[in-house]
């Protein structure tokens, strides 16, 4: 996810890895520094200060200078959600965004395939 800043999401996922759901978050390395710096700022954790600490959850920051802009995950290998919105209020109700959910076995499969190459890069880091 290009931008995390909704704490309802952070809630919805620490939940689901608190029941045993696999989470993993793959988050563009500026975005992610500019809402670390943010809730700084303002005393507060972040979303993902949050989420560090619940078994569960995995995380990894993408080093390289070209943005990772996807907005895109897979549940379960049955539904694949794409579109334009990041999980930030904004992005959610106050911005021109769509919003696709995608169940075809194939497309799924090549998602899933394509973000394991890229949550393997060797230039990730953790938060």
């Amino acid at each position: 996810m290009y931008s995390f800043t909704d704490p309802k999401i952070e809630e919805a996922l620490a939940d689901a890895a608190r029941r045993g759901v696999k989470v993993r978050i793959y988050r563009d390395g500026l975005q992610f520094a500019d809402e670390e710096a943010r809730s700084a700022r303002r005393g507060e954790k972040s979303v993902i200060d949050k989420l560090r600490s619940v078994s569960g959850v995995e995380i990894k920051i993408k080093s390289h200078s070209l943005s990772m802009h996807l907005k895109t995950y897979s549940i379960d290998g049955r539904v694949l959600r794409t579109g334009s919105a990041n999980w930030s209020f904004q992005g959610e109700t106050e911005q021109d965004n769509d919003f696709y959910l995608v169940r075809d076995p194939e497309t799924i499969k090549k998602f899933e395939q394509e973000f394991a190459e890229l949550w393997n890069r060797p230039d990730n880091s953790s938060p």
